[in-house]
């Protein structure tokens, strides 16, 4: 995928090209329960054409890659009327100047449904590890401790949850859905409010922008709050979902131009709200294939920059 993001006054491109590609498989040890596992592996190469190219400038800092490993394995299965899930991922991220970011996640859930219209969820996730980002290095431990109740009722349904995510410091957010059924498979309406947090790993803040100036400082904790309105339905083998998000950002990093080294730079933040406008279509052509199509247009409001530097004005996806 291609990205275009605004760079201040530059108008600059970066480009963000992505390769992945692995395996997975299972096996099942019991009528109730499987094993399953996996790996893949990806690269990521940016290139990024400054406007001036000045006497420090060199091929190698606006042309990087990065070697990406993730193996990961897991097992599921019932326990009367409880289904269990556990895994474990290992990510590992490289350039041509060594390792940048080892780091080890854990998640499970348990989940009993009473009938077809009600249903309970207990989810747990953790991750420990490390990142450096040039000459830093930063501590990635996170918990997230999540339940979920979800029931329906003739032709609305609800999902009320509640999250507790934290490492040095705890935040508690929402996950609340309301939907109702316009029609049985062509329309379902549904509107949504939640909130996340958890501190940024290298591998988020490279795929933003991996031409940063080593001296700036980063708020590793990331955290908003937000809600959307969507349409979503299916009809045969084509399946669609629209709608409109928002979303509120307690000082979220934003990247600006290195007044001195224009090929790099700096870290700034600020409070932002960002409002988006959503599509996905997706076709499935037979049993072992699909095709699927997602656009998400954005539009920013700052608290304090002049500009939101460096967040993409859309996304699209193949």
């Amino acid at each position: 995928f291609v990205q275009h993001h605004s760079l201040g006054e530059s108008d600059a491109f970066q480009d963000i090209s992505r390769t992945n590609g692995g395996f997975s498989g299972g096996v099942s040890i019991h009528d109730d329960w499987a094993v399953k596992g996996g790996f893949q592996v990806a690269r990521n190469r940016f290139q990024y054409y400054p406007l001036r190219q000045d006497s420090l400038f060199e091929e190698s800092d606006v042309d990087r890659s990065f070697l990406e490993l993730n193996p990961h394995i897991g097992i599921e299965g019932y326990l009367g009327l409880w289904q269990i899930q556990a895994n474990a991922n290992y990510q590992f991220l490289k350039d041509n100047e060594g390792p940048k970011q080892n780091l080890l996640k854990f998640n499970g859930s348990v989940q009993k449904t009473w009938d077809d219209d009600n249903h309970f969820i207990i989810q747990l996730d953790a991750q420990t590890g490390k990142h450096q980002l040039d000459t830093s290095e930063a501590e990635l431990n996170k918990v997230e401790l999540g339940a979920r109740w979800s029931k329906l009722w003739s032709r609305w349904s609800s999902t009320i949850g509640i999250k507790l995510i934290g490492s040095e410091e705890f935040v508690v957010l929402p996950d609340i859905t309301l939907g109702f059924i316009l029609h049985k498979d062509l329309a379902h309406l549904k509107l949504r409010a939640f909130g996340e947090a958890a501190p940024l790993s290298y591998q988020e803040v490279i795929l933003e922008n991996p031409f940063i100036n080593s001296s700036s400082s980063l708020d590793l904790f990331q955290k908003h709050i937000g809600g959307d309105i969507a349409l979503e339905g299916k009809a045969s083998a084509l399946s669609y979902q629209g709608g409109v998000r928002y979303k509120k950002f307690q000082s979220r990093s934003l990247f600006i131009n290195d007044s001195l080294q224009n090929h790099l730079f700096n870290i700034i933040s600020d409070d932002i709200d960002e409002w988006s406008i959503f599509g996905h279509v997706n076709f499935e052509i037979d049993d072992h294939f699909e095709v699927g199509l997602n656009m998400e247009k954005f539009f920013y409001t700052t608290k304090n920059q002049e500009k939101p530097y460096h967040l993409p004005g859309y996304n699209l996806h193949i």
